[in-house]
């Protein structure tokens, strides 16, 4: 897990303590493990959210650090974990309600994985930049 993926792009917004970094798209972008952060803005862009180390400006051009233990980890709690908080809340369904017990225990655990998906966010957001990519430098 102490792989690192360095990449390149322009910052094109500000947001507090983070920039939208804009990433030209390249050929091994349909394997990379770090689409998870970065979505697409175009056929040829990508758009990437990242923590704001070095205070950059829009348009600089600058150097984006994900580190692979990031990646694990959000892979981690975005889909392991709220799979098995499903499959909770579908089981604890299946035990508690007698009548209509398939449908009720769906409906309970995706209620459960939506309440997690809050919290994950709230915690992301509020707690850890440690998980988001990283601007680590200026290079223009």
């Amino acid at each position: 897990m102490n792989e690192i993926i360095l990449e390149k792009g322009k910052v094109i917004s500000i947001h507090n303590s983070y920039a939208e970094v804009l990433i030209e798209n390249k050929d091994n972008c349909d394997e990379c493990s770090a689409k998870i952060f970065c979505k697409p803005k175009s056929e040829k862009d990508n758009l990437l959210f990242a923590n704001d180390l070095i205070g950059v400006k829009i348009n600089d051009i600058v150097e984006v650090e994900i580190k692979g233990n990031s990646i694990f980890n959000a892979s981690l709690f975005l889909y392991f974990f709220s799979l098995i908080v499903l499959c909770v809340g579908i089981l604890v369904g299946q035990l508690i309600f007698d009548k209509l017990k398939d449908p009720l225990s769906v409906l309970l655990g995706i209620m459960l994985m939506s309440i997690y998906f809050l919290i994950l966010k709230r915690k992301f957001n509020i707690l850890n930049k440690n998980y988001y990519p990283q601007i680590t430098k200026k290079l223009e």
